[in-house]
């Protein structure tokens, strides 16, 4: 969801509530690790793998979410990248990242 969002800040104590802080604009764009798009790429999850279908000439990588470089190729269409271990991943295609868990 893109947008455009104002947020301000209030304490709540036994007493009462506090002055609310100045106003926080936050503008939400599809630049976030959400921003693959499903209809583009096909991510396949088996195990520990990913496979990436429909990323021909892209970049592909998997990270660990400390931001380690797990694996990583430059896909020819399909491309599989492993992990050594389950847990949480996060997955780049070119420019745009999308978690995946492996297991």
């Amino acid at each position: 969801v893109n947008g455009e969002m104002e947020y301000t800040v209030a304490a709540v104590y036994p007493e009462g509530e506090s002055a609310r802080s100045n106003a926080v604009k936050v503008i939400i764009t599809q630049n976030d690790i959400n921003g693959v798009a499903a209809d583009t790429y096909a991510i396949v999850v088996d195990g520990l793998r990913a496979t990436v279908n429909g990323a021909e000439g892209l970049a592909v990588s998997l990270y660990s979410t400390a931001g380690n470089l797990i694996d990583t190729a430059v896909s020819a269409g399909n491309c599989t990248l492993e992990a050594s271990a389950p847990g949480i991943y996060v997955l780049t295609i070119g420019s745009k990242a999308v978690k995946v868990v492996l297991r």
